[in-house]
């Protein structure tokens, strides 16, 4: 039965901000088809657009300079929001400046350009910004929020034009509340920042260079007009680079120079990559700023500079923040963040990290210290990491929330969460509510389900109460107890191959492929070789060594015409090329015999068989981690208090620096063991 009020008649009777949510709020591919159902969608459409993106290219240039395109704001009765993208400037490179903002707007009533309050202009190539200014401020008396994104020159005189630019934009946009100003490639901060001061409402500022390298500087003049600008609250120079004897001018701009009531301070390196953000306090404190300046509530170093030495950055920040501490009397910053710390083979501990070094300082005026990740350097051999740095951060600011290894990324915290919820009950016992029963089965009575999730969990417990994981109870398997002050790196690897195997052998009996060397196609999917190593030539992508045995897994995407496991590894096994598959069947009891396992993991990533290695191994490696940490092993720490006052230690997680430094001697020491073997792919397919 068909219902008397239609679609049109119930999106038409919604509140606009409801409709437009419904209907996408601005003009895309996804929402825009509706128009062609029936004119009244069409019309609650347009009418429910308040963000615009308009594209001038060499396709539609013409027709827009010619009048037979009018500017959709005249269908748009709501739009308040546009951006106006210049692809190509062959057909306008010789109209002026403000051609392209005239023809989008052709047609548009003087109503529907009082909407409009903000707008984003980007271009491909260089305009006259005055003239731009001009133009929009005659056609767009509304503006709020202007966004420029276009490559500027920098010739003589670019600085003192860019001057102009301010005034020009004070001049003709007092009503401002956002503005993003390009500059020129290689410059300073410009001074004269005050003109914009006329703009009363303006609360949000960013300067960004384009072009070039790309990096902005700070200089004195630049501070001059910053403290006129009364109402601005965020303040961003983007592409910023900070060069050494800057940490005064970074001390200024935190205190004396900055705008009175800021909120925000962001410095953005190279490619927009955040590099320090400093948020101050909303209101005055009590009687700890002199002059009413807000003191800093968060320092956050995001990431250190790309090619620098991030423990440099960290010291350079440190001083400009505990000089802006001790201008501003305040005794304690509440929070300090970083993001990621890379730790690069140029810096050496105990560098920046002493006692009396600002770093250290700064930590211990902090109440809270809070570190993202930490990472070796690119250009750092695995084999040779030094876990010293590692342990001289870790000693200083607590246990990242990540923390690469030879063999992945380590969330310390997770998994400590993880156990303290596993170690509950109820969260493990959820995580697999069917008790190991196939998919698709048959669904158990609640009661008896609600007593398998018990009897579940009262194992799980006891297994994390052993340091084993829950994989390893389901497959019955007893495995090692390995402990981090004992186990060897051959013994870790071991490990890990094994489980690897058993996992891999249960999955295929319970396809009923018969476990280890069981038929079933191998394409798509990781195969386990374990026996003699084959020759350098004919070994699998991962390969590792163990004492008087070898083993690896492949990649085996390239190997779907093989009838089975067992036949890939008769073909990697030493003389494969003159021995048929059954006959290296037959030779179970040599010592070149090989067997062979599909890890049931489809993927299409070439470093696959690498990936399954590494996840293994990082699993044992932080099993016994957390053995090492249980019934108050980790309380033992040696965090230090690095400044001479416990104010600071109290809000980081203080390590087990014996037991981290096991676990980092382990990891390398097991990277060692193995290597990633490329298999020559084309010189199979010509043999």
């Amino acid at each position: 039965m068909s219902s008397p009020i239609s679609l049109p008649d119930l999106l038409g009777v919604l509140p606009d901000d409801a409709r437009a949510r419904i209907l996408g709020g601005r003009f895309s591919r996804t929402h825009a088809g509706c128009r062609l159902a029936c004119q009244a969608l069409r019309q609650l459409h347009d009418s429910s657009v308040t963000h615009a993106n308009l594209l001038l290219n060499d396709s539609n240039a013409v027709a827009w300079q010619q009048g037979l395109v009018r500017s959709p704001l005249l269908r748009m009765s709501a739009c308040s929001s546009l951006e106006l993208y210049l692809q190509h400037d062959r057909c306008l490179q010789h109209t002026p400046p403000d051609r392209p903002v005239s023809l989008a707007l052709v047609g548009a009533t003087a109503a529907a350009r009082q909407r409009i309050t903000r707008l984003k202009v980007k271009f491909g190539d260089k305009r006259d910004i005055e003239r731009l200014v001009e133009a929009l401020a005659a056609r767009l008396p509304a503006l709020e929020e202007l966004e420029f994104i276009m490559p500027v020159d920098n010739v003589p005189g670019a600085v003192a034009r860019t001057q102009l630019i301010m005034c020009t934009i004070a001049d003709f946009l007092p009503r401002l509340r956002r503005l993003v100003l390009p500059l020129p490639p290689d410059a300073t901060a410009p001074a004269g920042l005050g003109a914009l001061a006329a703009c009363a409402q303006l609360r949000e500022l960013t300067m960004c260079a384009f072009g070039g390298c790309e990096r902005l500087g700070l200089t004195m003049a630049a501070f001059e007009g910053l403290t006129q600008l009364q109402q601005l609250e965020h303040l961003t120079l983007d592409r910023f680079r900070l060069r050494a004897g800057d940490e005064e001018l970074v001390t200024q701009l935190l205190t004396t120079h900055r705008p009175p009531n800021l909120l925000t301070l962001k410095l953005l390196q190279q490619y927009s990559l955040p590099f320090l953000e400093v948020d101050f306090e909303r209101a005055a404190g009590a009687g700890a700023q002199p002059e009413g300046r807000r003191g800093m509530r968060c320092v956050a170093l995001k990431y250190s500079p790309i090619g620098d030495c991030a423990m440099q950055c960290a010291d350079q920040v440190a001083r400009a923040v505990l000089a802006a501490a001790d201008r501003l009397q305040q005794l304690t910053v509440p929070e300090l963040a970083f993001g990621r710390l890379w730790l690069s083979e140029e810096w050496r501990p105990p560098r920046y990290v002493q006692p009396g070094d600002p770093l250290p300082r700064l930590l211990a005026r902090c109440g809270r210290v809070k570190l993202g990740s930490l990472f070796v350097g690119y250009s750092m051999p695995e084999d040779a990491r030094d876990p010293a740095p590692v342990l001289a951060v870790v000693r200083l600011m607590g246990l990242p929330r990540s923390l690469e290894l030879a063999h992945g990324e380590w969330q310390p915290h997770a998994q400590a969460v993880a156990q303290e919820l596993g170690s509950c009950g109820a969260p493990v016992g959820a995580a697999e509510p069917g008790g190991g029963q196939p998919a698709g089965g048959p669904a158990a009575p609640p009661a008896q389900v609600e007593r398998r999730q018990t009897r579940q969990v009262a194992r799980l417990q006891r297994q994390l109460q052993q340091g084993l994981r829950p994989q390893q109870l389901q497959q019955g398997l007893r495995p090692q107890q390995l402990q981090l002050d004992s186990a060897t790196p051959e013994q870790v690897l071991a490990m890990a191959v094994e489980e690897l195997a058993a996992e891999a052998a249960q999955a295929g009996a319970a396809r009923g492929c018969g476990g280890g060397a069981g038929g079933g196609a191998a394409g798509g999917r990781l195969v386990l070789l374990r026996g003699a190593l084959p020759p350098r030539g004919a070994r699998p992508a991962a390969v590792g060594e163990e004492p008087g045995r070898g083993w690896g897994t492949a990649d085996c995407r390239r190997a779907a015409g093989l009838g089975s496991a067992a036949e890939l590894a008769a073909l990697l096994s030493p003389g494969a090329a003159a021995a048929s598959s059954a006959q290296r069947r037959g030779e179970a009891g040599s010592a070149r015999a090989a067997t062979a396992v599909v890890i049931q993991e489809q993927t299409n990533d070439a470093f696959a068989a690498e990936t399954a290695l590494c996840s293994r191994i990082l699993q044992v490696l932080t099993g016994m981690w957390a053995r090492s940490q249980q019934g108050g092993g980790g309380s033992g720490g040696t965090g230090a208090n690095p400044g001479g006052s416990s104010s600071a230690s109290s809000n980081r997680e203080v390590a087990d620096e014996e037991a981290l430094r096991q676990l980092l001697a382990l990891d390398l020491g097991v990277r060692r063991l193995w290597a990633s073997v490329w298999k020559p792919v084309l010189a199979e397919i010509r043999q």
